[in-house]
């Protein structure tokens, strides 16, 4: 008896943790940060607006049950929003991973897309970006942006926990 109980516990603190996870931190996201110089600048303000509008579409493209998968993408932003130079600088390896059928692709349709080109579409379907601050004296920014998505819950560096078989 007291085997079982101890197999419920940590059945049920698995669940729970699982649940402040889920709650604390979305599977989906994309971090955005400026790889070149600012020259004093504080992008902070653009930067995020540039995140919530990339990461919308990049959360309705990946379902939470989606593989965990991380791509980084490198791309300039031009004085008028313009995105130069464009690439996949580390690869998630993932391919043929996810239906995208949303809207915002045009024309709307239903494809397969690997979880690299979910993530260009993101930025593609995201455009045109906010042109650059007028305070910011440069004519480009580098960005990077990384999408990365997890499965809530599990951490691969930790075997789950199984209660003890019952005899």
């Amino acid at each position: 008896m007291q085997i079982l109980v101890i197999g419920v516990v940590l059945l049920l603190g698995s669940f729970l943790q699982a649940q402040n996870a889920e709650t604390d931190q979305s599977p989906t996201t994309v971090d955005v940060v400026v790889i070149s110089s600012t020259q004093g600048f504080d992008f902070t303000s653009y930067l995020h607006e540039l995140t919530n509008r990339v990461e919308a579409r990049w959360r309705s493209s990946i379902p939470e049950s989606h593989l965990p998968g991380r791509v980084v993408i490198s791309m300039s932003i031009a004085r008028d929003g313009s995105v130069q130079n464009l690439r996949v600088t580390q690869s998630s390896g993932l391919q043929y991973s996810t239906v995208v059928s949303s809207g915002w692709l045009r024309p709307p349709a239903r494809r397969w897309l690997s979880f690299d080109q979910a993530a260009i579409a993101a930025i593609e379907s995201s455009k045109p970006f906010p042109k650059l601050p007028a305070d910011f004296s440069g004519d480009q920014v580098a960005i990077e942006l990384r999408f990365s998505h997890v499965l809530v819950g599990f951490d691969p560096r930790v075997p789950p926990t199984l209660p003890p078989r019952l005899k």
